[in-house]
């Protein structure tokens, strides 16, 4: 259906709700193959976007990247694992990656070739033969990739994260105040109820924070602080740095049954709770679930959360169990919910 131009409204086959990760690559897909594509967000890239922004070997080879071509793309050898204030446990390979994420979305959605509208979606009607976005949009295929709050999720898919965990975290990506220390850790089981953080280093600056579940117990002190102290007493942050955390919640869905597409909707990335099972990373399952919904859209494929990867490290099941003996009662049960720890 090429473009079309009736009664104020722009129709196009394939409209994608949201510019990130997921977005983007569903868009690059699809343009790549002569598809009529026109991506929707509600900001303008580049946007400030909170993230670790870790990445795998298999996010550039599903995208057909080379390091070099990648903005702010920083090598991770190993990353050490702490257990409360102790000196690191244990020091494992990683062969991963971060990035510095307004850069990188900036540049998979300049690379995707759609064009792009800033517009922020309110309503969604279906129709007889797809979707009127706003009055403005009509399209045949609707994906949702706008995040925890995306749109389509809400009108579409209103009931999917009904029983679901909720994640939250808190983190700040800033320049410290002293040198950046070229190592990543994560620091699994801080001496507060959190079950997980993290410490990543990027180009200019560093990416630090730790995430929870809702249900976990409550904490009688701010856990940034201590997190902050933890930090400085590893020398991986200066006595003079006095970071100001931002906080935000997501989901994680984790069974490979449930329907996240709808005579001709989809959600992926974080709009479907789509996070890595070890390590807790979205940018992996948001390429791959962008690349499976815009290949059923092209007839050369099956999208469903079962064909997306659930780890980020080889034998992440394994990473997991080797850790497990770290585990207490009270933490063991948030990282469990991760899939990290005894089965």
């Amino acid at each position: 259906m090429g473009r079309l131009f009736r009664m104020g409204t722009r129709e196009v086959e394939c409209i994608v709700v949201g510019g990130g990760p997921a977005g983007s690559t569903a868009a690059w897909e699809l343009t790549r193959q002569g598809r009529d594509v026109l991506v929707l967000d509600a900001m303008e890239f580049p946007r400030q976007k909170l993230c670790a922004g870790w990445l795998t070997p298999k996010v550039l080879e599903d995208l057909e990247l080379t390091g070099g071509s990648v903005p702010s793309l920083e090598f991770i050898p190993t990353f050490k694992i702490h257990w409360k204030h102790r000196h690191p446990n244990i020091e494992v390979p990683a062969g991963q990656y971060s990035v510095q994420r307004h850069l990188f979305d900036a540049f998979l959605l300049e690379r995707s070739n759609a064009p792009v509208a800033v517009h922020r979606v309110h309503s969604i009607q279906r129709t007889d033969d797809g979707f009127v976005v706003d009055g403005k949009f009509a399209c045949r295929y609707l994906i949702g990739a706008g995040g925890t709050h995306c749109p389509v999720k809400r009108q579409i898919f209103p009931n999917l994260h009904s029983g679901d965990s909720v994640a939250l975290a808190r983190e700040l990506e800033f320049k410290p105040y002293g040198p950046i220390r070229r190592e990543s850790r994560l620091l699994w089981r801080m001496p507060y109820d959190p079950g997980f953080a993290w410490f990543v280093p990027k180009p200019d600056a560093v990416n630090i924070g730790f995430g929870y579940f809702k249900h976990s117990r409550a904490l009688t002190k701010d856990p940034w602080v201590y997190f902050v102290d933890h930090l400085k007493a590893l020398g991986l942050l200066s006595p003079e740095d006095n970071p100001k955390a931002k906080g935000w919640g997501y989901y994680l869905l984790r069974d490979p049954r449930i329907t996240v597409k709808d005579r001709g909707a989809y959600l992926i990335g974080d709009a479907a709770g789509l996070a890595t099972e070890d390590l807790g990373e979205g940018i992996g399952p948001a390429v791959e679930s962008g690349l499976l919904s815009a290949r059923e859209i092209l007839g050369s494929g099956d999208y469903g959360l079962e064909n997306v990867t659930r780890y980020s490290v080889y034998g992440g099941r394994y990473l997991g169990r080797l850790l497990s003996p770290l585990y207490d009662n009270s933490g063991g049960a948030i990282l469990r919910g991760l899939g990290i720890g005894k089965a």
